[in-house]
């Protein structure tokens, strides 16, 4: 779907998310908290005119949260790599564009390998890890090595604090299916951000006078 939009879920506590209970979509690890809020978006219709050059990738990609995000540059440059992770793995890229994606995110400061490892399926794949733009975590990507198709995605703390350890696992990501289908969607209506939650005691802003 054009444009689809993933919901926002922002309650403490770990959290399944599915659609209309018709697939899981993501699970929280036990103690991870359930945060999902669409970064770095690009419609389908835009995924065929991106280059396939890593480094023209990032100016493209650069140029088009520019136009979706008022932020400065190290917040875009955090969303060019949300963008790249997902080009990665959840979009319908093409081989060359998803190569692109990952040697983009290969020139990250940071990046390293971990080798060998299995996925949460019991799969054996390749995985690196990247530090995330945007807290202390970094961002596993677990890929076939002869493929090159995505396994899954892990995000795991970095430093100890607020009850996490450092090395926790605070979400996942298996990918067990990637295909193209003419079925509807099993939803017809996007959970929508409920908007600024008052402090107890306080009362909602008020709206405007018209």
């Amino acid at each position: 779907m054009e444009g689809g939009r993933f919901p926002h879920i922002v309650e403490p506590g770990g959290e399944t998310l599915t659609y209309a209970g018709k697939g899981e979509i993501q699970h929280d690890a036990p103690g991870g908290t359930g945060d999902i809020v669409p970064m770095g978006d690009i419609p389908l219709r835009v995924l065929a005119t991106l280059p396939t050059d890593e480094q023209a990738l990032r100016k493209c990609l650069f140029t088009l949260v520019d136009k979706d995000y008022n932020a400065p540059k190290k917040i875009l440059d955090g969303i060019v790599v949300d963008t790249a992770v997902r080009l990665a793995t959840t979009l319908p890229s093409t081989p060359a564009l998803r190569a692109a994606a990952y040697r983009l995110l290969a020139a990250e400061p940071g990046v390293r390998s971990l080798g060998d490892v299995k996925d949460h399926t019991g799969r054996t794949g390749y995985a690196v890890a990247l530090p995330s733009p945007h807290g202390p975590v970094e961002i596993r990507l677990i890929f076939d090595k002869s493929t090159g198709m995505p396994l899954g995605t892990e995000t795991v703390a970095t430093r100890s604090g607020d009850g996490v350890s450092k090395g926790d696992l605070q979400d996942y990501t298996t990918i067990t299916s990637m295909k193209w289908t003419e079925d509807a969607p099993p939803f017809d209506t996007d959970t929508k951000d409920p908007g600024p939650i008052s402090a107890p005691g306080e009362e909602p802003d008020a709206e405007p006078a018209r």
